[in-house]
């Protein structure tokens, strides 16, 4: 049942760089971010009252989980919104597979969360930055060689929004619980994002007529099955395999994420970049060090999302 669930969440959070390229021929960045996150918000706050999870009290909390939800959902699903515009799903899920190395390097900066700083640690570091340097490639001097290049840039942004958002979710977890954690922040993403997009986007929207029901179905997918329950299906697989077994979907989800958008978009990825993401996965297998024991850094909840 565990390693069902690892594939099923893994295929989730993997397919959702698929969607997003899907729903960005019809909605801008910010329409895909906003919509995504009141779905997701509506699904997960239902989640919280029925395990009944409780709202925190103090004001600090309130402060982090306004900073977790800007950089670990806001920025990122935004980013990857901008992203799905400039290059492929295939691209974005690459760049993805770096977000547990950002995850290392930025805990390093601060000592209090005490990340290993051993000589494997920053081995499986450059190893990594080797493999994301490959998928980045040189950029084909006209427009179009800029803009994919762009738009990996901008998924490697989103990757470390992931990463900075892993972080701060461990001063959170052990206060509020990881399902009240979720809930609140995608609750205060969809407020913020929803009031921006009320004043931006929502007039023009209005004016062009309602949008085809293919890509506005996609949408309300992305927030609820690759958003919401990829949340409830990895938190029972952390509860009931075990954190370190359920950090395995590092390796897994931007593979499915590069054999879907594949076969469903018929995308082609370059030999670089299928060779740049062997070596970012090598470098996050060097950092776990594998055989070797489990690594914590690796094995944080993840508020933040895909």
């Amino acid at each position: 049942m565990g390693f069902l669930a690892l594939v099923f969440v893994s295929m989730l959070w993997g397919s959702s760089f698929l969607i997003i390229k899907i729903v960005a021929g019809t909605f801008d960045p910010l329409t895909i971010a906003a919509g995504r996150l009141a779905v997701a918000a509506v699904c997960m706050m239902a989640v919280a009252a029925a395990v009944g999870a409780q709202l925190p009290r103090d004001l600090g909390t309130w402060l982090w989980l306004l900073v977790l939800a800007a950089v670990g959902q806001m920025a990122p699903f935004f980013l990857l919104g901008m992203s799905g515009h400039l290059t492929s799903s295939v691209n974005m899920a690459t760049m993805m597979a770096a977000s547990p190395l950002c995850t290392l390097f930025l805990g390093m900066l601060f000592p209090s969360l005490r990340e290993p700083r051993g000589l494997r640690t920053w081995l499986g570091i450059l190893v990594g930055l080797g493999g994301v340097l490959l998928v980045l490639g040189v950029p084909a001097s006209d427009g179009a060689g800029w803009t994919d290049w762009a738009g990996k840039g901008l998924a490697g942004l989103a990757a470390a929004g992931y990463a900075l958002g892993a972080l701060i979710s461990r001063r959170l977890a052990g206060r509020v619980g990881l399902t009240a954690t979720v809930a609140m922040t995608l609750t205060i993403s969809a407020g913020v994002l929803g009031v921006v997009w009320g004043i931006t986007e929502a007039p023009g929207m209005l004016g062009s007529g309602p949008p085809e029901a293919g890509p506005l179905a996609a949408l309300v997918l992305l927030g609820a099955t690759n958003t919401a329950l990829a949340y409830v299906v990895y938190y029972w697989l952390v509860r009931h395999e075990g954190a370190t077994f359920a950090a395995l979907h590092n390796y897994l989800v931007p593979a499915f994420g590069v054999v879907l958008g594949a076969l469903v978009l018929g995308e082609v990825m370059a030999p670089t970049s299928l060779i740049g993401l062997a070596v970012i996965l090598a470098g996050v297998a060097i950092v776990r060090g594998v055989g070797l024991g489990p690594a914590r850094w690796l094995s944080v909840p993840r508020p933040s999302g895909r």
